[in-house]
C-alpha cells in the first residue's frame, strides 16, 4: 500500500486502490474455495504452517527484489 500510495498521484490513488483490490481479491477467492479440500486433505494445522511459509517466502524475495528497493530511488 506504502508503495502505490508515494508512486501515484493523489487525484489517481482511489481508482488505483478500486482496480487493486477487485484484482487482488479474485485470487483470495479462488483460494478460499481450495482451502477447505486443502485442510481437509494435510490437516488445518499443516495448512497453517504451509500458509506461513509461502507468506514468509513472498515477504523475503519482495524484500530482494531490486526494482521494488529502487523504487524510493528513482523517485528522489
Amino acid at each position: 500500500m506504502a508503495i502505490i500510495q508515494e508512486q501515484v498521484s493523489a487525484k489517481m490513488l482511489g481508482r488505483v486502490f478500486s482496480l487493486y483490490f477487485s484484482i487482488a481479491i479474485l485470487p483470495s477467492m479462488i483460494g478460499l474455495l481450495f482451502t477447505g479440500f486443502i485442510a481437509d486433505a494435510i490437516g488445518v494445522a499443516t495448512a497453517f504452517i504451509i500458509a506461513g511459509f509461502i507468506v514468509v517466502l513472498v515477504g523475503l524475495l519482495s524484500f530482494f527484489n531490486g526494482s521494488i528497493m529502487a523504487l524510493e530511488r528513482k523517485k528522489g
